[in-house]
């Protein structure tokens, strides 16, 4: 489901909002969450809780996280770097990382 849509259905946004930013997203050829943005709408963070619940995934804010600085230097860089991945945590053979 777009992400429009979602937080329309979920009451975030109303009508008039969905309605206003599509058709700013069109004129402009920005993103709908970019426009969303920009109206004020929501914040950056909603729009992140969105796509991370659309992907069904967990949202984390890292700044709420206490990152193993071990495990980082225990992992390629590069990959890390291209990926833009940032390993949070080890747990049972398994790394867990966050991405934007």
């Amino acid at each position: 489901m777009p992400i429009g849509q979602s937080l329309h259905d979920e009451g975030v946004i109303d009508d008039v909002q969905l309605s206003t930013a599509r058709h700013r997203a069109v004129e402009t050829g920005q993103s709908l969450d970019e426009v969303l943005v920009d109206l004020g709408f929501v914040d950056e963070e909603e729009i992140a809780r969105k796509y991370a619940e659309l992907a069904g995934c967990p949202f984390v804010r890292l700044v709420e996280c206490e990152i193993d600085r071990t495990l980082i230097r225990t992992l390629p860089r590069r990959a890390l770097s291209q990926k833009d991945l940032l390993p949070l945590v080890a747990r049972n053979g398994t790394v867990v990382v966050a991405t934007a």
